[in-house]
């Protein structure tokens, strides 16, 4: 929910680093200034960049998912059902965890403490039922899609609404929220403008998936993962030595807040009339959901249906569950550690509070040459990862619940892959002018007058 208070332009309303400009009377109008790349920094970046590329010229120069005849289909979305547990389980995990995490968690923890990480933590239990409930069902079946098995249940026509369904909110909700938040790291640490930001991630991520289908999306993830969760590592570390580890953490409040609010920031239980994270609520309420996105989703559970066996599927679940320990560790206490360092940037007492620029504050004021360049590769493949699950989805059930399903029954495997491509390029071209246009009128009283 933090997400959605960021400014639209990605500039804060604090204190640090900061230039004034022309303000509205009655109101502090300033600006984080970007800072400026170290040439490591900068060529850990392109160095990531060049190896998301290579992955899709080697698929492609292998011919990407073409398997011939009936099983093209199956080749390019489902890998040829020949994935192993562990690229699956890291697949799974940094599917999940895109840019809105590293940029939320953080927020959301710089406001409320760790109590954010009930959403991570709830997702093992998920996670398991995944591999031992739903995932034996699936693979008998052979299904490709969700809408399918559906489908063979309850009809065709409730296959094509949710298809329909499923494609509305990927473009609405999942490709919007992923590209906003990686440009808004992008726009508040390095400056560089939004519309060049996201149309640069969504044309790499859709290359690489349009040329490899499922088996480049699940290498790359694999790599993703990685870069990912070494570069939270290593921000965690430098924050903790900057306050002195946990007991330099807990030991003093910032101005803000009194020393018994700061001390229900490190307690992940809330009352019942907490306003944003109640426990109670959130074990009555939250699982509905979260069965709902961690077993019915088709840009989760395509992974697990690319799996060789049923005990792939369920070592994959499992390593996916471990791995969502994580986050409280390494998203939610850097926001709390963000609130220690940068409370008046973050709350100030006479501005709008940004707590989602927690972490942009994080990797411009805490880490050094050669950490910042790697744990901005982190946030752009936390950001491409999210991409290239929902592309994959999102063709999946375009091509083969609504074209091949209704729209053409008798297409040939050629025009099938033909109209993955193009569907593809049209998610491609939708997702960030969906995004800059719904971050253009999000928050318009939080607008700096630089907007």
């Amino acid at each position: 929910a933090e997400l959605w208070s960021t400014p639209s332009c990605g500039h804060t309303a604090g204190g640090i680093a900061a230039r004034s400009t022309p303000s509205t009377p009655g109101r502090q109008d300033t600006c984080v200034m970007p800072v400026t790349l170290e040439a490591i920094d900068i060529t850990l970046i392109a160095l990531y960049f060049v190896g998301m590329a290579a992955v899709g010229i080697i698929f492609w120069a292998r011919g990407g998912g073409d398997g011939g005849g009936q099983d093209e289909a199956e080749s390019f979305f489902l890998a040829g059902r020949s994935m192993r547990w562990p690229a699956v389980g890291l697949s799974l995990f940094v599917s999940n965890v895109g840019s809105e995490h590293l940029l939320g968690l953080a927020g959301s923890a710089s406001a409320t403490g760790v109590a954010c990480a009930y959403f991570e933590w709830s997702a093992a239990l998920h996670l398991l039922l995944l591999g031992w409930l739903f995932a034996p069902v699936y693979l008998r079946c052979g299904i490709a899609t969700l809408p399918e098995y559906l489908g063979r249940r309850y009809g065709p026509r409730l296959r094509r609404w949710l298809s329909l369904i499923s494609l509305v909110l990927y473009l609405l909700t999942k490709l919007s929220v992923s590209i906003y938040s990686a440009a808004t790291v992008l726009t508040s640490v390095v400056g560089w403008p939004r519309w060049i930001a996201a149309a640069g991630l969504v044309g790499l991520t859709a290359c690489y998936t349009a040329v490899g289908g499922l088996a480049a999306v699940i290498v790359t993830d694999v790599a993703q993962s990685v870069v990912m969760l070494v570069g939270a590592v290593t921000m965690t570390a430098v924050g903790f030595g900057r306050v002195g580890g946990m007991s330099g953490l807990r030991s003093e409040p910032p101005p803000s807040l009194t020393s018994e609010e700061w001390s229900r920031f490190f307690h992940i239980y809330k009352p019942p009339d907490d306003p944003s994270f109640p426990t109670l609520g959130m074990l009555l309420g939250q699982h509905v959901a979260g069965v709902w996105y961690w077993c019915l989703d088709q840009a989760i559970v395509q992974r697990v249906l690319s799996t060789r066996t049923v005990h792939h599927a369920k070592a994959s679940c499992l390593l996916a569950g471990f791995l969502k320990i994580t986050p409280m560790f390494l998203m939610a206490y850097p926001g709390i550690i963000a609130r220690k360092l940068f409370d008046a940037e973050l709350y100030p007492a006479n501005g709008i509070a940004t707590p989602n620029q927690a972490f942009p504050l994080l990797l411009q004021h805490t880490l050094p040459p050669g950490l910042l360049g790697l744990n901005l590769a982190a946030a752009v493949a936390a950001c491409m990862s999210s991409l290239d699950s929902v592309f994959t989805a999102a063709a999946s059930l375009f091509c083969l619940d609504l074209y091949r399903g209704w729209l053409r029954p008798a297409a040939s495997p050629h025009e099938v892959g033909r109209d993955c491509a193009i569907s593809e390029v049209c998610n491609a071209l939708a997702a960030p002018y969906n995004h800059c246009r719904w971050s253009a009128s999000a928050r318009p009283s939080a607008r700096c007058s630089r907007c």
